[in-house]
């Protein structure tokens, strides 16, 4: 077989090597990876095109995209990343990302990217959180009762329109002044344990396990703006967390000591207007 290799180099904004990536065959080799994704700063995408002129081999594309201290948004699972530093690779073979480094909810993360033998990628990545920006994916601020940063560890598996994210966390270095049962100093472990899945277009589910005895899951829904909202939430101490039919935020289970009063100061404070009004 006779085949022609180009190389080629371009150098510039990372919009217009996002634009590539998802406006090619390349977008279908890499899974959709880079859609939806915005992005800025400058970047580096070496390009290889494999053209056969004889012989019964098909044309492929491989490349590599150096990441140089650019700013990342959206997608279908990305938190916003901050002075990413790192390689993207594709080829026949998929997509891949190695040791890049970036920032996000206020501190380090490192990203591997991997395509499975079965279709589809997974996305493992490491860090540290601060308590406040992190509670922001729950739409749920921590104002001035929690505190701190704390190490976490996050699998994504990504397989067309079908994503889930699993996220762990001992919270050590994490203090927290809520009400009881959720009081805790940042010394004590609490192995925390979310699990994220889409129920249905539009909406998005979170199932929480925090130590031994509480569970609680979270959904949220699109408004007219297409922008994530609480609806509703279940806080279950030693039972089982289900969602209720009606919207609101509901405590349920068995403890020796819950202060409402408190837990309504709580809920009154981080409702917004328009959303649902906590209902215990």
């Amino acid at each position: 077989d006779t085949l022609l290799t180009l190389d080629a180099k371009i150098t510039g904004a990372v919009e217009d090597k996002i634009r590539f990536l998802n406006t090619t065959p390349v977008n279908e080799m890499i899974d959709g990876f880079t859609q939806g994704m915005k992005a800025k700063g400058n970047g580096t995408l070496d390009l290889r095109l494999a053209l056969p002129l004889s012989g019964t081999k098909q044309t492929t594309v491989s490349g590599e995209y150096h990441f140089e201290n650019n700013h990342i948004e959206g997608g279908k699972i990305w938190p916003t990343l901050d002075n990413v530093v790192g390689l993207l690779q594709f080829g026949p073979n998929g997509v891949q990302i190695k040791n890049t480094k970036a920032t996000a909810f206020g501190g380090p993360v490192n990203i591997n990217v991997s395509k499975q033998p079965e279709g589809g990628l997974i996305i493992d990545a490491t860090g540290k959180a601060n308590v406040d920006q992190f509670l922001t994916l729950l739409d749920l601020p921590a104002q001035d009762w929690m505190d701190g940063v704390t190490d976490w560890t996050a699998k994504v598996a990504l397989n067309g329109d079908d994503t889930a994210v699993i996220v762990d966390s001992t919270l050590v270095g994490i203090s927290s002044n809520l009400p009881q049962p959720l009081n805790k100093n940042s010394a004590l472990a609490w192995p925390l344990h979310v699990e994220r899945k889409i129920p249905t277009k539009g909406q998005e589910q979170y199932d929480v396990t925090l130590g031994k005895e509480i569970r609680a899951v979270f959904l949220r829904a699109q408004d007219g703006k297409g922008e994530f909202r609480l609806r509703k939430a279940t806080l279950a101490m030693n039972t089982d967390a289900n969602l209720q039919a009606k919207d609101g935020i509901f405590v349920t289970g068995a403890i020796d000591e819950l202060d409402l009063d408190l837990w309504r100061s709580y809920l009154r404070r981080v409702s917004k207007p328009g959303a649902a009004t906590s209902a215990i």
